[in-house]
């Protein structure tokens, strides 16, 4: 009963932060403009996407519990399994209460499309970097963590850090400027698994902009499975 209630906790904590995106922006746009060449729809599009994708990263790594069983040694147990070293994250546990932002970021992105029309072909775009850009966003937490436990023993910050970018990223990376589009696409690189996507998927990008981000994606890709590969290795054991 009692982790029965815990996850029950958890799945409306992630439902209540959907809820609480969609009336947040429907008010900013009741007694504003909003935000300069986004409409209402295209908007909760952008936050929806965000939602689903945060919320998928955090359902297949649940990063408290990979940051202490890496301090603590509980990971350990994982080593001697023949499998490879990202099914080890996969596996060890879920934040299954992350389902919850998932669903509901689901029924918001449902509700966003409905009230626009899309190009068939900017759909296939939004297909692709959209699944290219959350394993991006999956990878990049995959190093985090490990990174942050080779070189601090410890990795808490991950989970502060990875809420406070799903806040800032539910809105478009254009309003923090060419240094902070810069930040969120190269140094912490969530803008490939929403921004970018939802972009093409509105249109506002061109073809060959859409083929560099979809090269970049794949770049991404590489350095961050190299980066994570060269950091696991160099894991020993729980504090040691």
């Amino acid at each position: 009963m009692a982790y029965r209630m815990q996850y029950l906790f958890w799945f409306l904590n992630y439902v209540l932060q959907v809820i609480m995106t969609f009336i947040f922006i429907t008010i900013i746009y009741q007694v504003s403009n909003g935000i300069g060449g986004w409409s209402y729809p295209q908007m909760l599009l952008l936050s929806a996407t965000t939602l689903i994708v945060i919320g998928m990263a955090k359902y297949f790594i649940d990063i408290s519990w990979v940051s202490q069983g890496l301090m603590n040694g509980n990971f350990d147990t994982l080593l001697t399994k023949p499998m490879p070293d990202y099914l080890t994250f996969f596996t060890s546990t879920n934040s299954s209460g992350a389902f919850g932002g998932i669903i509901s970021g689901i029924v918001l992105f449902a509700y966003a499309a409905s009230q626009l029309s899309f190009n068939i072909l900017n759909v296939v775009d939004f297909a692709v970097m959209i699944s290219l850009g959350s394993v991006v966003a999956i990878l990049f937490v995959m190093v985090a963590i490990i990174g942050s436990y080779s070189f601090f023993k410890g990795g808490g910050w991950v989970n502060w850090m990875f809420n406070i970018i799903s806040n800032i990223t539910k809105y478009p990376l254009s309003i923090y400027g060419i240094a902070g589009s810069l930040i969120f696409t190269f140094v912490i690189p969530i803008g490939f698994a929403n921004y970018y996507p939802v972009e093409a998927l509105s249109g506002k990008i061109s073809t060959m902009e859409i083929a560099v981000l979809i090269v970049f994606s794949l770049t991404m890709i590489y350095l961050l499975s190299r980066t994570f590969n060269r950091l696991y290795k160099s894991y020993s054991s729980g504090m040691g």
